[in-house]
């Protein structure tokens, strides 16, 4: 027996959108993915540098001429950065990071400025490896702002939005870097 017209057009149609559905599921999962995988190698950089700066504030422990406030500080920063990466809180992260990099480049002007810590043969190696570990994060953040952008504006589009919403993919947030709020500011302005 012969099949209507209407319902061969009917379930070519239904099977086209079907394909049409798993497509941008798969594309949006590759996006996430891809997203995912970028914030991994973010996290990496960014527990490599967390070692890097307790060696930087065990090192600047040595030397009793050192402003406590701003190894406090830098404790402080460095442990906030620690907390909002784990939490995936991308503003606190970007908050945070500023507040590092504040601090970071208070202790390494003030250190490359003191005689004894610049003739210390530990000071060199710890500065690169501090300057290495900080371009890896910059370098990541990138990946990772660039890949959430991507991933976000495939969510505003109308047919992945229906998909992301019955699939219930989460959406990605770059990480925008903050600013060093004024009270810090003043700490690290000499």
């Amino acid at each position: 027996m012969p099949v209507p017209l209407p319902a061969l057009l009917f379930i070519c149609l239904l099977g086209l959108a079907v394909a049409c559905f798993e497509n941008t599921r798969r594309r949006l999962e590759r996006l996430r993915s891809g997203m995912q995988a970028a914030a991994l190698r973010l996290d990496a950089a960014v527990r490599e540098r967390h070692i890097e700066l307790q060696a930087l504030i065990d090192f600047l422990h040595r030397y009793l001429g050192v402003d406590a406030r701003a190894v406090a500080a830098l404790a402080e920063a460095r442990a906030a950065v620690f907390a909002a990466n784990r939490l995936l809180n991308t503003e606190a992260l970007g908050q945070a990071e500023a507040e590092l990099r504040g601090a970071m480049l208070w202790a390494t002007q003030w250190a490359e400025r003191d005689a004894a810590i610049s003739a210390d043969p530990d000071w060199k190696p710890l500065r690169d490896r501090l300057g290495l570990s900080e371009a890896q994060i910059i370098q990541a953040r990138f990946r990772y702002n660039r890949r959430a952008c991507r991933f976000a504006a495939h969510l505003r589009q109308f047919p992945d939005q229906m998909v992301a919403r019955w699939c219930r993919l989460p959406a990605g947030r770059p990480i925008r870097l903050g600013r060093v709020p004024p009270a810090l500011g003043g700490l690290y302005a000499n």
